[in-house]
C-alpha cells in the first residue's frame, strides 16, 4: 500500500494522459477495494494521499481535502514526517483557489519539519509560497473580520472553551503552536477577556462572520 502514492505520482509524472491517468485510479481502485472492512489506519492514509495525487491536477480543492485526510490520519498514528509532508501537498493544492490558505498550511509544514531537524524540507516551504507566485502580505481589499472572530479564531475559541491547551489546538488544526499562539491572543482581545475560562460564556453570543 505504501506504494501506491508513489506509484501515483510516477505515473502522473510521465505525463497527464488518459492512459496514465487511467493507471493512477486502477491503481487506487484496488488499493480501496483491498482496504474495504480492514482496519488499517497507515494503509488508509497513504490511499486518501494517492487521491489527492490523483485529483491534484484537474480537481485541486478536491485533491486538498484528501490530503487534509492523509495529514489527520498520520496525526493519530503519531508520523509527524507525514504530518508536514501532507500539510505540504495541501497547501500547493491550494495554490490557485485560495493563496492565504495554501501560504498558512506550507508555513505549518515548514513549522513541522524544523521541528524534526529536517531543515532542507523546511527550507522548501519556507520558499515555496514565493516560487508559486503566493503573496502572503495583506493586499487591499482584503477581507477584514474587525471586532468579529475570523473563521479560524472561531475554531480556536471554540477549542479554548472545551479546555484545550495550545498543543492540543495546534493538534486538532493541524497548525503549528507559534500560529495558535498568534490566534489566541486575538480571540482573548475580541472576547474582552485575558482568562480563557471565560470564554465559553462569551462564545453564545458570538456571530460568525
Amino acid at each position: 500500500m505504501d506504494l501506491v502514492p508513489v506509484a501515483a505520482e510516477a505515473a502522473l509524472a510521465c505525463g497527464h494522459h488518459a492512459g496514465h491517468h487511467a493507471l493512477v485510479e486502477r491503481l487506487v481502485a484496488e488499493a480501496e477495494s483491498d482496504l474495504r472492512d480492514r482496519d488499517a489506519p497507515t494503509a488508509s492514509a497513504e490511499l486518501a494521499l494517492a487521491r489527492g495525487v490523483l485529483l491534484r491536477a484537474t480537481e485541486p480543492a478536491r485533491a486538498a481535502e484528501h490530503f487534509a485526510e492523509a495529514q489527520h490520519g498520520w496525526q493519530d498514528i503519531g508520523r509527524p514526517y507525514e504530518v508536514a509532508k501532507a500539510a505540504e501537498r495541501r497547501g500547493e493544492a491550494l495554490t490557485c483557489s485560495s493563496p492565504e490558505d495554501a501560504a498558512a498550511h506550507l508555513a505549518d509544514a515548514a513549522c513541522g519539519f524544523t521541528g524534526l531537524g529536517a531543515t532542507g524540507d523546511a527550507a522548501r516551504c519556507q520558499h515555496r509560497p514565493r516560487a508559486l507566485g503566493v503573496q502572503t502580505s495583506r493586499r487591499p481589499g482584503r477581507r477584514g473580520y474587525g471586532t468579529q472572530l475570523s473563521p479560524r479564531e472561531l475554531e480556536v475559541a471554540e477549542l479554548l472553551a472545551d479546555g484545550a491547551t495550545n498543543q492540543d489546538i495546534a493538534q486538532t488544526l493541524f497548525l503549528c503552536p507559534r500560529t495558535v499562539e498568534k490566534h489566541v491572543a486575538p480571540v482573548l482581545a475580541k472576547l474582552r477577556t485575558e482568562r480563557r475560562k471565560d470564554i465559553q460564556s462569551s462564545l453564545p453570543i458570538i456571530d460568525s462572520p
